[in-house]
């Protein structure tokens, strides 16, 4: 019954955060659009948005992975 819980819980974590970057990344395309309208104006502005939007996808990433391996091994556990 764990099992079935763990299951079903990590199959609503990848489907959350697969909706997140769906999301963050039409974010990131319209802002590349209105960007290229606006180049000189906000070049600066431009970088550090683009530079802090890299490192949370990082770190999304590997709070993932991360997760997917505690998931794995635990899994392991349970079953033997």
């Amino acid at each position: 019954m764990a099992t079935a819980c763990s299951c079903s819980c990590s199959y609503s974590y990848s489907y959350s955060y697969s909706y997140s970057y769906s999301y963050s990344y039409s974010y990131s395309y319209s802002y590349s659009y209105s960007y290229s309208y606006s180049y000189s104006y906000s070049y600066s502005y431009s970088y550090s948005y683009s530079y802090s939007y890299s490192y949370s996808y990082s770190y999304s990433y590997s709070y993932s992975y991360s997760y997917s391996y505690s998931y794995s091994y635990s899994y392991v556990i349970k079953d033997h």
